[in-house]
């Protein structure tokens, strides 16, 4: 079922600052470059991992250009407005250039509490198809994935400043997270949702009216157009190694009228890091994990690096990976 903040024992208890046990271990593989897991975890496109935006005409909102009052879409500039408050204050970005949530902030506040649930409510009520376009829907799903990682975080950290999604059980596996009427994971929501991977094994795993309404709502979102390589920077996997939560500058959460020129910066922002994006040392795991992503678009890791990164190429090594940080992406 859904995320247990929306309980509200659960939002008594974590008001308290009372610890949760872990149900769920950290990151899978991922299922189709060749590796193990997914943008936030430890593999490629051929297993089960997740990456790590939002939008936000995505939610109740009601054009209602015409005389009954309801337009075929809809779409609120204001959908997402919980989630940039919240991304806005109790995130920071640290002298080294890493987003930083204050979980135990977070967890000591019972109205920021009540606030994700009602965000991640608005979520599951909305059915994307009804957004006024593709962007919204990016955003929409952007969004949905990186609120669901937070929830799931504060679920399961306990206060526990050590805490890794890598090591937490089936962290990423476990369906828990409502969203747009269908109970997913992590997994599902990126891997089968937003990449389109249909055979990942969190896909196939599912029952057939779960696998039906993933290939759905996937189809929905790109309406066949190609998989856009920068939900890679868009998507959090609550570790320092993943691409940051929020940029530097507001709107934090993805809207459906920014999200291409934050998708832009993310991947600037990213391919600039030389410590966890592309440097002297070599370039993120997540251009091994997911390599085929990059391929349409760019011809490969080397061409969307070149793309996005200031220097372009100069001064990287292509040919090495970094270490991936699974340490917890916790303000101190």
């Amino acid at each position: 079922t859904m995320r247990p903040v929306t309980d509200v024992l659960h939002l008594l208890l974590l008001a308290g600052g009372l610890a949760f046990a872990v149900t769920s271990p950290g990151c899978t593989t991922a299922d189709d470059d060749d590796a193990a897991d997914d943008d936030d975890a430890t593999g490629d496109d051929d297993a089960t991992g997740d990456d790590d935006a939002t939008g936000d005409d995505d939610a109740t909102g009601d054009d209602d250009d015409d005389a009954t009052g309801d337009d075929d879409t809809t779409g609120d500039d204001d959908a997402h407005a919980p989630f940039d408050d919240l991304l806005a204050q109790f995130t920071q970005i640290d002298g080294e250039g890493h987003a930083l949530v204050d979980y135990d902030g977070i967890t000591a506040d019972s109205g920021a509490l009540a606030e994700l649930a009602s965000y991640l409510g608005s979520l599951d009520a909305t059915d994307p198809a009804t957004l006024a376009d593709a962007d919204e829907r990016l955003a929409f799903w952007l969004n949905a994935y990186n609120a669901a990682v937070l929830d799931g975080v504060l679920t399961a950290y306990g206060g526990d400043h050590g805490f890794s999604v890598l090591d937490s059980g089936n962290f990423f596996d476990d369906a828990r997270y409502d969203v747009a009427g269908v109970t997913l994971s992590l997994n599902q929501l990126e891997h089968g949702i937003i990449r389109g991977k249909l055979d990942h094994p969190a896909v196939t795993g599912a029952d057939p009216a779960t696998q039906e309404a993933i290939a759905e709502l996937h189809a929905d979102l790109w309406g066949g157009a190609a998989l856009d390589a920068r939900i890679h920077v868009g998507l959090n996997c609550a570790s320092i190694g993943c691409p940051n939560l929020r940029g530097t500058s507001p709107p934090f959460a993805f809207h459906g009228d920014s999200v291409d020129d934050q998708l832009t910066a993310a991947s600037t922002a990213y391919c600039d890091h030389a410590g966890k994006g592309a440097g002297s040392d070599g370039i993120s795991k997540i251009f091994q994990w997911f390599g085929s992503d990059f391929a349409h678009e760019y011809g490969g890791p080397a061409g969307f690096i070149e793309t996005y990164r200031t220097d372009g190429l100069d001064g990287v090594d292509v040919d090495s990976w970094l270490d991936y940080d699974w340490a917890l992406n916790i303000a101190p």
